[in-house]
This record gives structure tokens, sequence and C-alpha cells, in this order.
């Protein structure tokens, strides 16, 4: 219900962004291409998403590289927002394994040489292998003393979103010298590319750096605390008790038989007959336990416990060291490749590259976008990521519905239909092409009156879900006892049993005696108390 109002509040603003690059690989063909190199030997697929018409582009094999790229050109410098963004699905979870992408650096034409070493302008995406799982921002700018390409890397990237076997969407906004990382919509990294904070090594390099040539003195102190030189061994300290010893109260068990060996062969074992004492040597017998030792057999030991004469090793204890001066460091000199960095700018690419070593199966890629607005890139996710976990969400409920009474596969069915009707709902405001919602409703050839009733079925699945948690609540409610009024012996009036009000003292006094208590949560039902006069019932187990 959240994304489908976030849909109506993107319609009735609109955006003003401009697409530079979408492949949602919905055409049925493949228009990337794949690297060359005979390194390279997997190769990607195009293979059916979760909903009707929607295609992936899946990673089908692991423990292969893998390269593809798609030309695009773009100047970052030209625009005052660049967005990157596509979401990614591990189908069958994620060990080892990246998922970027790699906007590879101007001028790159030959779209089969992608492969690792190529300069890039920005590297983005999910990457986990072991303990390390983070989701990548790195970008390669010209030193501009060495006239080398450095790679700075974001510190304290957030962790990867996809271990649960869903989309997940990634977005990366660079605003100036702004940056903001998203996962599923939802600001999870900010800050800016020139901040030294944020990036290792910093854009700007500091003005002073450590003397290369500065040597600590020899007799510089950088120990606080040193052993006393008076402190002696005390005599009575032996080094050579053991930590364990066995344990001297301890006491073979009764019945425990030194002599017997634990295994015995075991004596009706046959040999087989197909054994070739050649071949294999003398047969033996296979050993079994020794049915005698019920409390042990052979030679017996105490167990060890700790030595309360041990101390090990000994040592002097340690005093402040007089002549302690500090930590020695070594003195700052101007950095000779110190430069101020004004008002920075990506560099341009020419290409959107994946270049991959996973050991992973199924990684599916999708909705590959490179745009100028993050509202316009929000609105694409909403008509295309949003629907698509709308779907698997269907598809996992009705995966997950198990066999329940009429009334809760009706309540089931209710809210399933409800949800269809959302994300077609989400469909028609999305792709009509309209900037406000009225206009795209009434596009539809319907009166004013029935927009009303569309636009509230929006709503619809809140009600639908309300109603199905209501229902659930009563069904999961303490059941009442049986009223005992219902039976002929409680009745009242004229025609009641003359032994009524005596079976019903008689029932108090039953109820309140904790021996005939019966077990909670057990079925019961009422018998005839065959050894009572009266015709008093009682409840007993079933």
């Amino acid at each position: 219900m959240l994304g489908l109002i976030a849909i109506l509040a993107i319609w009735v603003c609109g955006s003003q962004g401009e697409v530079l690059f979408l492949d949602t690989f919905d055409k049925g063909e493949l228009a990337w291409t794949h690297a060359s190199d005979e390194k390279y030997q997997g190769k990607f697929a195009l293979e059916q998403g979760v909903l009707e018409g929607d295609r992936d582009m899946m990673i089908p094999n692991d423990a292969k590289h893998y390269g593809i790229a798609q030309k695009v050109e773009v100047n970052p410098a030209d625009h005052d927002e660049l967005v990157v963004q596509y979401d990614v699905k591990y189908e069958h979870g994620l060990t080892c394994s990246g998922s970027y992408l790699k906007l590879i650096k101007s001028p790159f034409s030959d779209l089969d040489q992608v492969k690792d070493g190529l300069p890039y302008s920005i590297m983005f995406g999910p990457d986990r292998c072991g303990q390390n799982n983070r989701v990548h921002f790195i970008f390669q700018y010209p030193n501009k003393v060495t006239g080398k390409l450095e790679e700075h890397h974001m510190l304290r990237p957030p962790q990867i979103a996809g271990m649960d076997r869903k989309t997940h969407l990634y977005t990366l906004v660079i605003k100036g010298e702004e940056f903001k990382m998203k996962i599923d919509n939802e600001v999870v990294r900010s800050g800016k590319i020139s901040d030294p904070s944020e990036f290792s090594p910093p854009l700007t390099p500091p003005e002073e750096v450590d003397d290369p040539e500065d040597v600590k003195p020899e007799d510089w102190e950088d120990q606080s605390e040193i052993p006393d030189p008076e402190d002696k061994k005390p005599d009575d300290w032996d080094e050579n008790e053991p930590r364990m010893h066995a344990d001297p109260e301890a006491k073979m068990p009764e019945g425990w038989l030194e002599d017997e060996p634990p295994t015995i062969a075991d004596v009706r074992a046959v040999r087989p007959e197909d054994w070739d004492d050649q071949e294999e040597g003398a047969w033996m017998p296979p050993l079994i336990q020794n049915p005698k030792c019920d409390v042990g057999c052979g030679p017996w030991t105490a167990p060890l416990v700790a030595n309360p004469k041990y101390k090990g090793a000994w040592t002097p204890q340690l005093i402040k060291n007089p002549k302690y001066i500090g930590e020695w460091k070594p003195r700052k000199v101007p950095n000779p490749e110190h430069y101020r960095v004004e008002n920075p700018r990506l560099l341009k690419f020419s290409a959107v590259g994946i270049e991959l070593w996973v050991m992973d199966t199924n990684i599916r890629f999708d909705n590959v976008l490179v745009c100028t607005d993050e509202g316009e890139a929000g609105e694409i996710a909403l008509r295309t990521w949003k629907v698509k976990t709308l779907g698997e969400a269907e598809a996992e409920r009705q995966q997950s519905t198990s066999t329940g009474t009429k009334l809760e596969n009706i309540g089931r069915t209710i809210d399933d239909y409800m949800s269809r009707i959302h994300r077609n709902l989400a469909y028609l405001l999305i792709n009509n092409g309209y900037g406000n919602v009225v206009s795209a409703v009434e596009s539809t050839g319907m009166p004013h009156a029935f927009t009303f009733i569309l636009l509230l079925l929006c709503f619809s699945p809140i009600f639908a879900s309300a109603a199905y948690q209501l229902y659930r609540s009563y069904k999961e409610g303490p059941e009442e006892d049986e009223d005992d009024s219902a039976t002929p012996e409680n009745a009242t009036g004229d025609t009641a049993d003359p032994d009524a009000s005596e079976s019903k003292k008689d029932d108090a006094e039953t109820k309140d005696d904790p021996v005939a208590s019966e077990p909670v949560g057990e079925e019961s039902e009422i018998v005839p108390d065959k050894e009572d006069s009266g015709i008093r019932q009682r409840r007993v187990a079933s």
C-alpha cells in the first residue's frame, strides 16, 4: 500500500529527468556484448522472471568468469545529477560472488574487450565472499601530480540486502559533490566524495605526510612499563609443576576388570565364501565391545585434575619506565603531491559493464538504469522493481498456503485477489503516461463517479486484510466450555427432575474438588456415573 501511495505521489508531481540508459531485458533479445577473451567462459542468459513477460539477465553457472557490456556515452559534468540503479536477485543464495556494475571510462568502443583492469568511472554494487559482505561505491579519479588514475573506496560500506533470495534494488545518486546510496529505496549511506573521512584514499591528498627519511632514535623509550630489575623469583616457586595431575583421591571403580581387553573378536562372525587370503590377507573376525566391560576394562588411570602447586613460568612484575618518552612518530613534511580538487566531476564513461568471478548460480540482473534525476529513477523503480516484489510476495503466499477451513481459504483468496487489484492498478497508473491520477483513470473511458470507486480500490487491501485478521483473532480466541445448562438434568421448570437441585450441588462440589478437575486442553465427554445412586453426570477424559 505504501508503494501505491508513492506511485500516486510521483505521478501527481511528475519528474523532469532524462533517461540515458535503460534495459529491462523484456524484448526477448540480449543486446549486450559478451567478452571475447578466453578467460570469460561464462555466458549470461535471458530467463523468464516472476511476472508474465518479464525477463532477467541471469548468470546460469558457477565457478566461471563473466564479462559483458552495453554501449552508453555519458559525461557526468553535463548533468547536475547522475543516478545508477538496477535490481538483483540471488535465487540460490550468495556465498562468494560479485554482482556489481562498472561504468567503463571513455573512450571505449570495442565492447567485446571488456575485462579486468579496464579504467572505469564508477564501480557500484554488491560483493560478497566469506566474511566480506559489502555494497561497493568506488570511483577512479586522476592524480593531478602523477597523472595516474587512483581508486577511491567508500569507507564503511553497507551490507548486502539480498540474503533472503528476493529481488532487491540498489541505487546510487551523485549530485555535485554529494552522494547517496539507497537499498530498496531506503537511504543507507550518504556524504560527499570530497570528504576525506568518506573515501580512502581521500580525493584531496593531505597537505602533510610522514617524512620518509625520519628514523626513530636508538635511545628512544616508547615502552611505558618495564620489568622490575629488583624483583626476584621466590625460592618456593617451582616452574616444573604441571598444570594438571592425576587425582590423588580417585579410586578404581568396583567391577573394573584390568585383565580383560576392552574389545574381543566376534565369535559369531563368519568368513566370507569369496575371501581370498592371497589377495586380501588372512581373514580376521571383526572386533566388538567386550560384554564383560560394563564398568570398564584394561589398565585404569586416575582422571586429571588441576594441580594446586602449579604456578607456571615466573616473570618479574612490571613497573613504570622512568625513561619513557612516548610513542614515536615521524615528523611531518609538506606533501609534494598535495593539490586541492575544486568541484570534482566524475569521469566520462562509454559503456555499462559487468565483469565478475562467481561461485553461485542464478544471479539475476534486471532494470539497469542510468538517468539524471532521482525522481525519475524512483518512478521507474515503482513500475519495475516494486511491481516485481508484489508478484514475488503473491507467489510466496500461494506457495505457502496450507490446507485450512473453507472460510480460511476464502479469506486467503480475497486477500490474494485484492493484492492483484493493487498490482494491476499500479500498472494502470504508471504506464498510462499522464501527469496526474485523475486523468490517468479517466483515460480508460470510465465516468467520474466510477473514478472515485476505482481509486477506492487502492485501499481495499487494507480493509480485506483487517477483516481477515479479525477473523483469525476470532478463530484463535479461547473456546468456552460446554454449557451444562443444556442438559435435561439442569433444566428449570415444573418438568425438571426432582433430583436436579441435588445434582447441581454435587456438580459444584465435584468442580471445586481438585482431584476431580480435568486436565487442561483434553477433550471430554459426558458419561453416567454408575457408582452414584443419583443421575449426576461427570466429565471424564475421552
